[in-house]
């Protein structure tokens, strides 16, 4: 979606046929080439969408592998669509997971919000915002984000 900052993370998913998702294949494999180094792997099994987060070791780069999310690229595509109808979405949607980030409530699993759920939060204010006129793009973002924050905090 290009929603992403240096801090962020990369969502991977993996497609295949299996009757359960391979997390414990993949993390001995991951373990076994030493792609996380150091770091620990975190094979989450009993989340909604059971997941492996890891840290490549080489890069520092956070990865959250899942396992036939078919619903993650139609997510993707619905982003987009937004992405085109709101210009001030990119810049809010920063704004907040900078936020978000610099407090440690950027990850759903240690307590805080997902960077989805933050986008649909987003959207929703966007459309409940009696002033926006999506086709102008010098909108006061400061104003926007306390509004948002008025909204939902």
């Amino acid at each position: 979606t290009g929603l992403y900052l240096p801090t962020s993370d990369i969502d991977l998913v993996v497609f295949g046929k299996w009757d359960h998702p391979p997390l414990q294949e993949l993390e001995q494999a991951l373990k076994k080439r030493n792609v996380a180094g150091n770091f620990p792997i975190k094979v989450l099994d009993k989340a909604t969408v059971p997941i492996i987060k890891l840290t490549d070791c080489e890069t520092k780069v956070k990865v959250d592998i899942s396992f036939n999310v078919e619903t993650a690229v139609r997510a993707a595509q619905f982003i987009k669509s937004y992405l085109k109808k709101y210009t001030v979405l990119p810049p809010l949607i920063f704004v907040l997971k900078q936020f978000l980030f610099l407090r440690d409530l950027n990850e759903v699993f240690t307590g805080g919000i997902s960077s989805y759920s933050l986008i649909l939060m987003a959207i929703s204010f966007l459309q409940l915002h009696p002033r926006i006129d999506t086709r102008r793009t010098n909108i006061n973002l400061g104003i926007l984000l306390i509004e948002f924050f008025e909204l939902y905090g």
